[in-house]
Parts: C-alpha cells; sequence; structure tokens
C-alpha cells in the first residue's frame, strides 16, 4: 500500500506538469500565431499587479518572503486583454516566488512615465550565469545548473511573456543584480 501511495501521489505530479505543459503550449500557440481574440477593456495595472502579489504572498508564507510593492504614481490604466497582462505579470511574479531565497526579498516596481508602463520585478537569490540569460526567452529553456527540478517550471513561462509584450509592441528585459535577478517588461500605454 505504501508503495502504491508513493507511486500514485508522483504519477499525480507528473500528471499535472504534463497538463500544465499542454495549457501552456496552446497559451503560446495562440499568442505567436495571433489567432487569440483578446478581450481589451480598461485595465487598473497597480490593481492587477497587487492582487497577484496578494495570491503570491500567500504561497511565500513557508519561505518568509513578502512581495513589496512600490509604484511612482496614483494610478495607472492600460487599454489591453486582462487576461493576457495578467498571465505577463503572474508568471514574472511565479518565476521570481520560485527562486527567491528563503527569507528573501521579492519586490515588483510599477513606473508610468512618458506614456510608458514599465514593470520590474526583482527577487533576491543566485544570478542566472551570463550564458544562459539570453536563452531564457526561447521555449523549453531552462537553466538547471543550481535550480532544482521540482521547482522548475515548463520552460515556457518566459517565452509566453516575451510573446504578450511583443504584441503589445513591447519590450522585456532580464539582469543579474548583485544579490539577485531582476526581470522586467515595458510597453507604451496606448
Amino acid at each position: 500500500n505504501n508503495k502504491r501511495e508513493k507511486y500514485s501521489i508522483s504519477i499525480m505530479k507528473e500528471t499535472k506538469k504534463m497538463s500544465d505543459m499542454v495549457s501552456e503550449l496552446l497559451e503560446l500557440s495562440k499568442i505567436e500565431a495571433d489567432v487569440s481574440n483578446p478581450h481589451h477593456e480598461e485595465i487598473d495595472m497597480i490593481e492587477i499587479v497587487k492582487e497577484l502579489a496578494g495570491k503570491y504572498n500567500y504561497l511565500l508564507r513557508d519561505k518568509n518572503v513578502f512581495i513589496n510593492v512600490k509604484v511612482n504614481c496614483e494610478n495607472v490604466f492600460f487599454f489591453g486583454d486582462t487576461k493576457m497582462i495578467e498571465t505577463a505579470v503572474g508568471n514574472l511574479l511565479s518565476n521570481a516566488a520560485k527562486y527567491v531565497a528563503n527569507d528573501g526579498v521579492i519586490e515588483v516596481k510599477i513606473v508610468y512615465e512618458n506614456e510608458k508602463i514599465d514593470i520590474e520585478v526583482f527577487n533576491s537569490g543566485e544570478n542566472i550565469s551570463e550564458q544562459h540569460i539570453e536563452n531564457i526567452w526561447i521555449p523549453f529553456y531552462k537553466v538547471e545548473e543550481s535550480r532544482k527540478r521540482e521547482n522548475s517550471g515548463t520552460g515556457l513561462g518566459l517565452a509566453i511573456v516575451k510573446g504578450i509584450i511583443e504584441r503589445y509592441k513591447g519590450s522585456y528585459f532580464v539582469k543579474n543584480e548583485s544579490n539577485g535577478v531582476r526581470f522586467g517588461i515595458s510597453f507604451p500605454k496606448k
């Protein structure tokens, strides 16, 4: 019975991973083929980021991490597809949550200047080696050197972020800092 239970749990975990991968592949293929039918509406960017940060704060309790959200203005509205924007920001937060060290820091900055919206997500922890840093936007590319297999995702999250931001004629970046990694997305307000 113990072996059955152990194998059942293992099979369920792998099945969930496969299901997640199929869902992400479908989402990525829709974005790349430009066949998704986005529902454009006015989006409160600060509200979306704070809601997502709240969800991840709950999941990060065991690591003793709290996401700090900083904004440079009272409100930032964007006309776009809420689900796509939530997916892009959520994937950046998911990535930060996976790789932040225990008792570490996750900081999200929202900056609105010159008709441009910038969202940056910083997490303390290990840097990404320079040989891998530009490739992480490629579908299925994973940096497994120091990262544990159970923490790793499908290798599609950042490719989805890239596809969504490119759809809005924006840009994206990743850079190592002395005590962690910073990801950013930027797109025109209009």
